[in-house]
């Protein structure tokens, strides 16, 4: 990931305030790995169908939005609850979103969508109300 941001760096302008890690399945825990090994460069997490295990819970991590299916046969949902919720015994910001019926795909519900995006905005503008 440092080496993909620095050839982007290289040929457009980017903010390092609004950097944000959006992964699915593998990437999800990529994602959540990356978030862990550079406290406060990323200013928000957002996982989908995560593959566990991810990384022990710390108070150094972004504020995050979690999305796993209820359906999810590969990646079960009950130990990403409780990855959840240890996260969240770890102060950590952090909401997990399920979605009924969802197996191991991505949520395609546009309400959904919106949010993450909202999510994502307001933690690369220093806000820490809405969206989670």
């Amino acid at each position: 990931l440092d080496a993909l941001l620095a050839a982007i760096k290289e040929r457009m302008p980017v903010d390092e305030q609004r950097l944000h890690l959006l992964g699915f399945s593998s990437g999800a825990r990529l994602a959540l790995r990356a978030a862990a090994a550079r406290p406060g460069r990323y200013a928000s997490v957002v996982v989908h169908s995560t593959l566990m295990p991810v990384p022990a819970p710390t108070t150094r991590m972004p504020p995050q939005i979690w999305v796993h299916g209820e359906a999810d046969r590969l990646s079960p949902v009950a130990p990403v609850q409780r990855a959840v919720a240890a996260a969240l015994k770890a102060r950590q910001r952090v909401e997990l979103i399920t979605v009924p019926g969802l197996g191991h795909q991505w949520a395609r519900e546009a309400d959904l969508h919106a949010k993450l995006w909202t999510f994502m905005a307001l933690q690369a503008l220093g806000r820490r109300d809405g969206g989670s």
